[in-house]
């Protein structure tokens, strides 16, 4: 498996992960720290992203 292939299947993975259905979301969004924690899941998306789209 290729590098890219990793970084697409780890995208995909946190895609979800902040969906409005899952309950995780669901339980950090009543917590004091879910704006940090929606923060912290949008830099590792960052992250991943090459870098011809972050520009």
């Amino acid at each position: 498996m290729s590098r890219g292939d990793l970084d697409d299947l780890a995208d995909g993975a946190l895609e979800r992960v902040p969906a409005p259905d899952p309950e995780l979301a669901e339980l950090w969004d009543d917590s004091p720290s879910g704006p940090q924690w929606r923060a912290s899941v949008d830099a590792l998306r960052t992250a991943l992203r090459p870098a011809s789209e972050s520009v």
